[in-house]
């Protein structure tokens, strides 16, 4: 529960005024307010990863629920959320928490080696990056490196995540 109310009170806090009309893919994007809107997508991803990790622990279903994590995941997604994965397959939210009652994978460690933002306006933001996965599927190792792309909306009064794709890196 601790970790649900860092995390809703990290997605609202510190956020430009929607009232503004925030042009930050044109000239403007040097300016403070899109900074700041950077920063806190660079945050929010950083906390989304740490959110992954611990829902991808080989807990079961009921701990999950009982520590809070399914619902920040369920604040995080927005209703119409759709994920692409590496494999092509598409997801929705509904779909994504429902994963979590066979949680077969446990994430040992998930380093961000790639992380960037690019600013849309006031409320869209797309986070880009790669991030490297070691930890068990099945109690079988794997070592995968994945880029990913996330679309961030602001939505009074917190940021959700409306898309995300991720793709394997192959060496």
């Amino acid at each position: 529960m601790f970790y649900l109310i860092i995390f809703l009170l990290t997605i609202t806090s510190g956020t430009v005024t929607r009232a503004e009309q925030l042009d930050c893919h044109s000239v403007a994007k040097h300016d403070p307010k899109c900074q700041l809107i950077e920063q806190q997508i660079l945050k929010l991803g950083g906390e989304f990863n740490d959110l992954m990790k611990r829902l991808k622990s080989a807990r079961s279903y009921e701990q999950l629920r009982a520590s809070g994590d399914l619902t920040a995941m369920d604040q995080i997604l927005a209703e119409e959320y759709m994920y692409t994965s590496r494999d092509g397959k598409i997801s929705n939210k509904a779909e994504d928490l429902e994963s979590y009652k066979s949680n077969k994978i446990k994430i040992e460690s998930a380093d961000i080696l790639d992380h960037k933002v690019r600013v849309i306006t006031a409320d869209v933001a797309i986070e880009t990056g790669a991030i490297r996965y070691k930890g068990l599927n099945d109690g079988k190792p794997f070592d995968i490196t994945k880029r990913f792309t996330t679309t961030w909306v602001y939505r009074d009064p917190r940021w959700q995540i409306v898309s995300d794709h991720t793709s394997a890196v192959t060496s």
